[in-house]
């Protein structure tokens, strides 16, 4: 279905009126599809599921450009709506467009919490960019040195590996890794301690990067 939706799309007249299915219908579907993907196994027995024949073909749910400037329009968008019901309806259309995308879905609780703390003291489509950065920055800021306290390892050094990811696109190494901590890890505890912090640096840069 999402192979024939890529094709159909390339129609300028194209629209669901004159399918059999409801976008809104598509895009459940779509979010059901994330889900499995998300959360199947990353092996399983061959008699346990067919579900590990399927070949997830992801990118093609990677359809709309939801950036920076997107999300203000969003948020600037609710400032219109005067009923409590309407724009909370709003605001659940918004995030679901968070759930058919992949990349998107991590980001999805702080877009949520962004729109809860600072709807009410936004006017301006100036406001909100202010905000969202000021909230953007701060967060990640937090969840940095929530690593850092838990894994031993300083802000700075985090701050590096990330950017190093940005310079050649490959996680740290293992050894890297270690090198950078405070106190060696023991030798049974060190793969633990390098998937931990590659898995943080994974997280960071997948919900805080646009």
């Amino acid at each position: 279905m999402l192979r024939i939706k890529a094709s159909l799309e390339t129609f300028s007249d194209f629209s669901f009126e004159t399918l059999s299915i409801t976008e809104q219908e598509f895009q459940d579907y779509q979010s059901k599809y994330l889900d499995i993907y998300l959360t199947l196994p990353k092996s399983m027995p061959a008699d346990v599921s067919i579900l590990e024949d399927v070949d997830f073909e992801i990118e093609l749910t990677i359809r709309d450009v939801i950036d920076f400037d997107y999300i203000i329009k969003l948020v600037i968008g609710l400032t219109n709506i005067e009923s409590d019901e309407g724009r909370q309806k709003q605001i659940a259309e918004i995030l679901k467009k968070f759930d058919q995308n992949l990349q998107l879905r991590k980001k999805k609780d702080l877009i949520k919490k962004f729109i809860e703390e600072n709807l009410p003291t936004l006017k301006t489509e100036e406001d909100a960019k202010a905000a969202f950065d000021t909230f953007w920055s701060e967060e990640r800021k937090n969840n940095l040195k929530q690593v850092a306290e838990s894994e031993n390892i300083s802000v700075d050094k985090l701050e590096y590996l990330i950017n190093e990811y940005f310079y050649t696109q490959k996680l740290p190494g293992g050894q890297e890794i270690v090198d950078m901590l405070t106190t060696q890890p023991k030798i049974l505890e060190r793969q633990g301690v390098i998937d931990r912090i590659r898995g943080a640096l994974e997280n960071i840069i997948e919900v805080f990067e646009w």
